[in-house]
């Protein structure tokens, strides 16, 4: 089966883009690993919805897997839940910090 990468690497406290997921299992396998560079701290919000992401007209309600505060090196988690997509949240942290979020789930 195929596995979809995504990477992202920001510096400043934003939402990135919600990535969507393999609707067509119960319960999604997902794995992630956030990683940290610079200096300073990195608060970060990993986020899921049950809601459609795919539809513009449709604004996602997240709830949240977990949430980190880092100040160097990575964390990873595997999550097994009904869900339709997943994004990372940049909360706060200094403006010298860089967070990657690093995803994988297995496809159809």
């Amino acid at each position: 089966m195929p596995i979809r990468v995504f990477q992202d690497t920001v510096v400043t406290a934003t939402s990135m883009p919600w990535i969507p997921l393999n609707i067509h299992r119960d319960q999604v396998e997902a794995s992630f690993r956030l990683s940290f560079t610079g200096n300073g701290t990195r608060i970060i919000s990993i986020e899921y919805t049950l809601d459609n992401v795919l539809d513009a007209d449709v604004s996602a309600v997240a709830s949240t897997v977990m949430t980190a505060s880092m100040s160097a090196g990575s964390t990873a988690q595997t999550f097994r839940v009904p869900a339709v997509g997943i994004r990372y949240r940049v909360v706060g942290g200094s403006a010298s910090a860089n967070s990657t979020f690093r995803f994988l789930q297995l496809g159809i």
